[in-house]
């Protein structure tokens, strides 16, 4: 998770004091994060004079899942799970 910088913070001080007397109820907060599944290795290491008699099979691609979610006033949202192979 990326470190908030300071600027960051005082910009969400600012929008939230702009809005403090606003009416919310009709409104929806999401967020949606991604997540790996199966992350490759970085790097393999094998003794140089010896064979593996058979390679290790790793995909082009990795795994990942994308979750949305969101909340109101009345509640929060169901989940939305997206799978991206």
């Amino acid at each position: 998770m990326k470190k908030k910088t300071y600027l960051h913070k005082i910009e969400r001080l600012i929008w939230s004091l702009r809005h403090k007397e606003c009416n919310f109820e009709e409104f929806i907060f999401v967020d949606e994060t991604m997540i790996r599944i199966f992350e490759k290795p970085r790097q393999h290491l094998r003794i140089p004079t010896s064979f593996p008699k058979s390679l290790p099979s790793t995909s082009k691609f990795d795994c990942k899942l994308n979750i949305w979610g969101g909340i109101s006033c009345n509640g929060p949202t169901q989940f939305s799970i997206n799978s991206l192979l």
